[in-house]
């Protein structure tokens, strides 16, 4: 039987209060790794570190760094890749002629 924490709620056990953070930790890298304003590092670190929908955000995000968006092009996770595609489709478009040449080079390359 799994032994309840002291000055806890009643039948909060340790597994239940480490699931419950570990489910919060994982919603706040999602939604941070939506921000256009969290920032290279951040973003990055989530592209390297974060769970597959914390990924995938970064994927969806014009705000991530050339070097998050090349690490998530190789990621196992297809849904992460396939977000990251719809990306640049959406970002192609509007791009000049020489911007879209570079990133076409950058990102079939």
């Amino acid at each position: 039987m799994a032994r309840e924490l002291p000055n806890a709620p009643p039948g909060m056990t340790r597994d239940r209060a480490l699931a419950l953070v570990e489910a919060h930790a994982r919603a706040s890298q999602a939604e941070l790794a939506g921000r256009t304003d969290a920032g290279a590092d951040v973003l990055t670190y989530l592209s390297e570190n974060g769970a597959a929908a914390t990924r995938r955000a970064v994927a969806a995000n014009p705000a991530a760094p050339a070097a998050a968006n090349r690490h998530l092009a190789g990621d196992e996770d297809d849904d992460v890749r396939a977000e990251l595609a719809r990306k640049i489709a959406r970002l192609m478009p509007g791009l000049a002629r020489e911007e879209n040449a570079h990133v076409r080079e950058i990102t079939i390359a």
